[in-house]
């Protein structure tokens, strides 16, 4: 084997750790899952609503918390716990290792989050998704609110 095949097959392992297709496949949540739980109490009843950058925060953390517990299970030299090594900067909420990663998830979440509210032929829509679209629709409030309705049986 060349090390070019080496190479192709490190970066193939590595692709299929860090890609999620399906959540049967990996068992992660997809981003939809997310975005669905980000809208849902405890409960599984629809919170009040939120503006989209609460949505993309909590989404986020839950993604950064979830990946940093991975390396550190994976033993990863030098991973550490989300939110838990002193920030560089007195005053600051994360240090800088997590603010990058924090900015990094954001900006992909962002993007899903767009996709989730959209009313696309697309399974990253939630009015289209298999899983979803007979059991919440998006309701989007004045003020970039948004917030999810349970979809009624007859509209299904």
């Amino acid at each position: 084997m060349s090390k070019a095949q080496d190479l192709l097959a490190l970066a193939l392992a590595a692709t299929e750790a860090n890609v999620v297709k399906t959540r049967g496949a990996s068992g992660k949540k997809t981003y939809l899952d997310r975005f669905v739980e980000a809208l849902l109490d405890k409960n599984g009843k629809p919170t009040e609503p939120k503006k989209r950058t609460m949505v993309i925060a909590e989404m986020s953390l839950a993604i950064c918390v979830e990946q940093r517990e991975s390396e550190v299970a994976s033993g990863i030299e030098g991973a550490a716990a989300f939110g838990v090594t002193a920030p560089e900067v007195e005053g600051a909420p994360f240090c800088n290792a997590d603010l990058e990663l924090i900015a990094g998830v954001n900006n992909k979440v962002k993007h899903q989050l767009a996709a989730a509210v959209s009313n696309s032929q697309n399974a990253t829509a939630l009015s289209f998704n298999e899983a979803y679209k007979n059991v919440w629709a998006v309701v989007k409030h004045p003020g970039g609110l948004i917030s999810l309705e349970a979809v009624s049986s007859d509209e299904a």
